[in-house]
């Protein structure tokens, strides 16, 4: 699909998109290795998104206020965190969230994002995940950077 686009867009063939799969123990040393041997970036997917921004030497003001990233570039500048995750959600809602409640399943990279993203917007975000310690840091950290959530345990069934 990626390659499809490119070719369409005229970009094909000095531009080319390929998947690669990275257990989560090789993802730093995969990253570095692609920053030396010409890669523009990389767009990044679970299980890698908060490993993604903790190993970028900067980050777009999404990245930090989020946490996590999706996208990498690579250049002069070292390794740069970019979050388009939470940009692509509001701009696929039908309408604006204000004042509407939102549950969120998952407190990874993406379920950050989409907190966050809900957040922001002025809904009134709810977190459910595996684990209520994770949904409760989650809530605390998108708290901290000025969006109201209520993290829950879904396994106890109570709110945090």
């Amino acid at each position: 699909m990626q390659n499809a686009a490119l070719a369409e867009l005229g970009l094909a063939p000095e531009w080319s998109y390929e998947a690669i799969e990275v257990a989560p123990q090789g993802f730093e040393a995969t990253v570095r290795e692609m920053a030396t041997a010409g890669f523009a970036g990389a767009n990044v997917t679970v299980p890698h998104k908060l490993a993604a921004f903790a190993l970028a030497d900067s980050a777009s003001e999404m990245a930090r206020e989020i946490g996590a990233a999706n996208t990498l570039s690579f250049g002069p500048g070292g390794i740069r965190a970019d979050n388009t995750d939470a940009g692509g959600l509001l701009a696929s809602l039908p309408e604006s969230p204000q004042g509407r409640r939102a549950l969120v399943l998952g407190a990874g990279g993406a379920g950050m994002a989409v907190v966050w993203a809900l957040g922001a917007a002025g809904a009134a975000v709810e977190i459910w995940n595996r684990t209520g310690a994770r949904a409760q840091e989650v809530q605390v950290e998108v708290t901290a950077r000025g969006a109201g959530v209520r993290g829950r345990d879904r396994r106890a069934d109570r709110h945090l």
